[in-house]
């Protein structure tokens, strides 16, 4: 019987001293969490195995109306990363940190990974006023729907993954180049494809646009919201209905969480298409990563236009391409 109690004794203290000893140490994922899907599959192609992701907002949700829920701050204590947009689109983020409690992840502290660091910001207001709906006081902060300006948040990443996990630097350096690469070929195939419609004028729901629109040539020239965050009144439709004919625009590029119904007498009192636009991957279901998230936009949007061409209308107004 007491050899019985020193064998189980042993096989014990070895199994424990498997789970203590630093090789088992080493190989503890590194628990990341993200405000969106989009920083979730970019902390997942830059870490693979070695991180363990959650985004706190599905793709399709309006991230200025995610609430900070228990469960989202319990998300929160348990990780070792929080990535984020920073400036001011997610005004939800500093109750998820407050109520997480986890000093690994405050603004200043390794954990805590701002994907606006080195990001030219577009439309700063130059002006702040209350007035103006959901005014971004530090700049338009939907830069990631630029491809180029995801290379540079995804370089950032993997600078800060190799700080928090430096025993696999070389990994994240791996995965950051065939990411790198695979994007810059991505890219190419995405002006290529859009190169023959620069100049398509359209209409957006709330303002997500001008990164994705600078970077392949689209001309906006309304939005469905007044400005950004306030409901379309009457007044401000038919205006822009007005604006439509007159310019010659004939496609409205729609949020996933946008009322409908707006934009569908719009597009039928101007014989306009309209376009499911995700800003985030996961927004529809073919977006599954941000390779096919960008794949869903171009493609649709260039389907809208040869639609509008095959029906006669001109995409680009007066002047042409």
């Amino acid at each position: 019987m007491s050899q019985t109690r020193f064998g189980w004794a042993f096989v014990l203290a070895f199994l424990i001293g498997l789970q203590t000893s630093p090789g088992a140490a080493q190989e503890r994922r590194l628990v990341a969490v993200t405000t969106t899907p989009t920083y979730a599959n970019l902390v997942q192609l830059l870490g693979g195995d070695r991180v363990q992701v959650t985004s706190l907002m599905r793709g399709p949700e309006n991230i200025h109306r995610i609430v900070a829920t228990p469960a989202k701050m319990a998300l929160a204590a348990r990780a070792d990363l929080f990535v984020h947009s920073g400036l001011d689109l997610e005004l939800w983020v500093p109750l998820i940190l407050r109520g997480a409690r986890n000093p690994r992840i405050l603004p200043g502290q390794p954990g805590n990974f701002n994907c606006a660091q080195g990001i030219v910001l577009k439309e700063v207001p130059k002006e702040i006023s209350r007035a103006q709906g959901e005014m971004h006081v530090f700049g338009n902060p939907h830069y990631v729907l630029d491809p180029v300006n995801l290379i540079i948040v995804a370089r950032n990443l993997r600078d800060r993954l190799k700080q928090l996990d430096p025993a696999h630097a070389a990994e994240y350096d791996r995965n950051y180049a065939a990411f790198e690469n695979r994007m810059k070929r991505k890219l190419l195939e995405w002006l290529r494809q859009m190169r023959p419609y620069r100049g398509t004028k359209f209409v957006g729901y709330h303002n997500v646009f001008p990164y994705f629109a600078d970077r392949f040539g689209l001309r906006v020239v309304g939005y469905v919201e007044p400005k950004p965050g306030i409901e379309p009144s009457p007044s401000h439709t038919a205006a822009l209905i007005r604006v439509m004919r007159q310019e010659n625009c004939h496609l409205i590029l729609l949020n996933t969480w946008a009322d409908r119904r707006t934009a569908e007498r719009i597009a039928e009192e101007t014989n306009s298409e309209i376009v499911l636009f995700p800003e985030w991957v996961g927004g529809v279901p073919q977006a599954k990563d941000v390779f096919s998230h960008m794949d869903y936009i171009t493609n649709s949007i260039v389907a809208a236009i040869k639609r509008l061409e095959t029906s006669g209308l001109s995409t680009t107004g007066a002047g042409g391409r």
